[in-house]
């Protein structure tokens, strides 16, 4: 199975270096690794059928759709994991309309809630493309 890793600069540097190891984890041929910058996941996406994996901010993997051995299972999991964003994002929502929360929180916690909220729908955007790329 290939698999391309995109991470920002300094994780992309230690993933690099730890290339065998990261393919002996991932069960990945560590001829079809590869890496790129981060964002290009994106672009993979739009070049080929892959699923993009989004692990944390700054770090998505794309595997080839067809490598994929269940298609049902993966929509399975990336349907929960679209149920437990959607979760998140409605009460991270719901925080930041409260009244009481804006006003009574320091703003150095509402800016952490409002970063939160930014990223977990960037996640479920992801999460989305996925989907309808399994059909």
């Amino acid at each position: 199975m290939a698999a391309t890793i995109f991470a920002a600069a300094p994780l992309a540097s230690h993933l690099e270096t730890e290339a065998a190891s990261v393919a002996t984890l991932g069960r990945i041929d560590p001829e079809a690794l590869c890496f790129g910058a981060a964002g290009g996941a994106a672009e993979a996406e739009a070049e080929t059928a892959v699923v993009r994996l989004v692990v944390q901010d700054g770090l998505e993997v794309a595997l080839p759709l067809a490598a994929l051995v269940d298609a049902d299972k993966e929509r399975a999991r990336l349907q929960k994991q679209q149920a437990s964003l959607t979760s998140n994002i409605d009460k991270l929502a719901a925080r930041l309309a409260s009244s009481g929360f804006t006003d009574k929180a320091p703003a150095a916690v509402v800016a952490k809630a409002e970063g939160e909220l930014k990223e977990f729908r960037e996640q479920l955007e992801a999460v989305d493309r996925s989907l309808a790329q399994l059909g």
